[in-house]
């Protein structure tokens, strides 16, 4: 089970990274990509249910490429150990009407919330990046 998103660059991001090294792009966006999904992580982990705390300790952060062509990023968390754990998520994440159990919505709630505020921050710390490699 997992909750993400992608993040397209915006123009002057790509015009910038077009100008940077590919070690230095990847650099860059590996940094600040995985710091927000880190900040998605703790936010889920502090809303999952606390009952064994063994869903706690499976979420985890994720940070890829989403496209060769395009410049699109995907960040988001995800449930690991998928056989043993993700059916128990799911029913916590979206309830039960079988089983009498309301949604919790611990990941997408989180997620939710914060991803317009986390696309523009991301934007401007990837921005203030490129302008400090472009300099060197």
């Amino acid at each position: 089970m997992s909750v993400e998103s992608d993040y397209a660059l915006n123009k002057a991001i790509a015009t910038g990274f077009k100008e940077l090294p590919k070690k230095v792009v990847n650099k860059v966006l590996k940094t600040h990509l995985k710091k927000y999904a880190k900040e998605l992580q703790g936010d889920s982990k502090n809303a999952a249910p606390t009952d064994t705390n063994e869903l706690k300790q499976k979420i985890k952060a994720r940070v890829g490429k989403r496209s060769t062509v395009a410049a699109n990023y995907q960040v988001g968390v995800n449930v690991s150990d998928f056989k043993e754990v993700s059916p128990k998520a799911s029913v916590q994440e979206y309830g039960s009407a079988k089983k009498n159990i309301k949604e919790q919505s611990f990941m997408r709630k989180p997620f939710d919330s914060k991803a317009e505020s986390i696309a523009t921050k991301l934007s401007k710390d990837i921005i203030t990046d490129i302008e400090t490699e472009l300099k060197k």
